[in-house]
């Protein structure tokens, strides 16, 4: 066995797998069909589909297909599925679970609650991130999220239709909270060697097919200590640097918001080059609200204000607070001093800002900030993320609710949530 030289895996396996097994590395449920696609260290090319309903017993449907994708159609709508890939010889190396119904959108990749397929990272999809590569091709990556699990995948899938189908390219790992950006000809992804763990970085010039071995830029932990945690969220090329909002972070400790920073001309896989601000130290009396106490800010995005200077605006997640109030917390970026911690410099009202993530661009065609995020409909529920509504604002101070983009207010607040939201501009569309 070899050492690795590279952060892409078709898939990931563990030392005792087989990798000449079939594994299916893609599920698109809709309300009466499924896409499906799998790889095979074999390459046979032919196989044989099947499927039924999960605890039922029933006998197994059956299609014979060519390839490694295949497409399913005529099935029961709001119904738990198991699928497999079999041989011809009879072989079956995987089996999935998914579920029919209604979804907004295209649905890129899927998970079931019982598919112990990723069991080894978690058993979530989680942390989209979206980009537009030179191409015109779209990249979307999510990690494999398990509260105070393991948490060390992530999963990358291409569409080159603007989204209208997708393929998987590969598995990163390690990798959570990955955040890609495109800078210099060059694509990259920066995210977290597992919850609390490293800062790490790494480097494609085909277009997210294969990836530099990943560079660990700063030191944490792991899930159980102290260290780095981050979200996908806006990388901002400003003053000759270029800047992404992270968190110093761990179980005994509240989030403590930063800035990592590299010079724009800088080889950014060499960690000499960059520079992490001071972790932000808040005060828990900031909210000004009798009985209220602020926990922690997190989920930054950075931005460049009105005036010229550059800022992060955060999600706040506090108690004692009417959550339809929301607000969010902005901090100043010290531009002279890469390793001096930011500056608080008060709250915003802003609906999105309120124990949620919501992400927020500057659009230049319109001249408008624009945010997506969660929409507080009731005051009763703190983490309420079944409205999904789009935001815009002038000067970033003032924010106006322009719509709800998915409306499921009606929905059970706890079981339904529409969260995490990653958008990019495509000239006059949001994707």
């Amino acid at each position: 066995m070899r050492g690795k030289t590279q952060w892409n895996e078709r898939p990931h396996i563990y030392l005792f797998d087989d990798p000449l097994a079939v594994s299916i590395c893609r599920l698109a449920p809709g309300e009466t069909d499924l896409t499906i696609e799998w790889l095979d260290g074999k390459n046979e090319g032919t196989y044989f589909l099947e499927w039924r309903g999960m605890y039922t017993g029933e006998e197994w449907s059956r299609q014979e297909v060519q390839g490694y994708e295949a497409h399913i159609c005529g099935l029961t709508p709001w119904r738990d599925y198991e699928v497999r890939v079999a041989r011809t010889n009879g072989e079956v190396k995987d089996t999935r679970y998914f579920r029919t119904g209604v979804v907004p959108g295209t649905v890129i990749n899927y998970l079931h609650p019982q598919d112990e397929r990723y069991a080894f990272s978690g058993r979530a999809l989680c942390s989209p991130c979206l980009i537009k590569l030179p191409s015109g091709k779209l990249l979307a990556s999510m990690d494999v999220y398990l509260g105070r699990g393991p948490q060390n995948l992530s999963l990358l899938f291409k569409s080159n239709d603007r989204g209208v189908t997708w393929h998987y390219v590969c598995d990163l790992f390690p990798l959570f909270w990955g955040n890609m950006f495109y800078h210099n000809d060059r694509l990259y992804m920066i995210g977290c060697s597992t919850e609390f763990g490293d800062i790490i970085i790494g480097s494609s010039d085909d277009e997210g097919e294969t990836w530099t071995a990943p560079t660990h830029l700063f030191t944490g932990s792991c899930t159980v200590g102290d260290g780095w945690e981050q979200s996908p969220m806006p990388v901002i090329k400003h003053n000759g640097r270029i800047h992404i909002a992270t968190e110093y972070a761990g179980r005994n400790i509240n989030r403590l918001p930063c800035v990592l920073s590299a010079p724009e001309d800088a080889d950014l896989l060499e960690p000499k080059n960059w520079n992490a601000t001071k972790p932000f130290q808040l005060d828990p009396s900031w909210l000004g609200t009798p009985g209220s106490r602020i926990e922690c800010f997190i989920e930054g995005n950075l931005f460049v204000s009105p005036k010229g200077d550059l800022r992060c605006m955060l999600r706040v997640d506090a108690d004692g607070i009417n959550t339809l109030e929301g607000k969010a917390p902005v901090l100043k970026v010290d531009e002279n001093d890469p390793d001096a911690p930011m500056e608080f410099l008060g709250f915003v009202p802003m609906s999105a800002g309120f124990s949620n993530k919501f992400m927020m661009r500057f659009d230049e065609i319109s001249g408008y900030y624009i945010a997506i995020g969660n929409l507080p409909t009731n005051s009763n529920y703190r983490q309420q993320r079944s409205v999904l509504a789009l935001f815009c604002s002038r000067d970033t101070e003032n924010w106006e609710t322009v719509c709800r983009i998915i409306d499921g207010e009606r929905e059970q607040v706890f079981e339904v949530g529409y969260q995490y939201p990653s958008f990019i501009f495509d000239e006059e569309d949001i994707l």
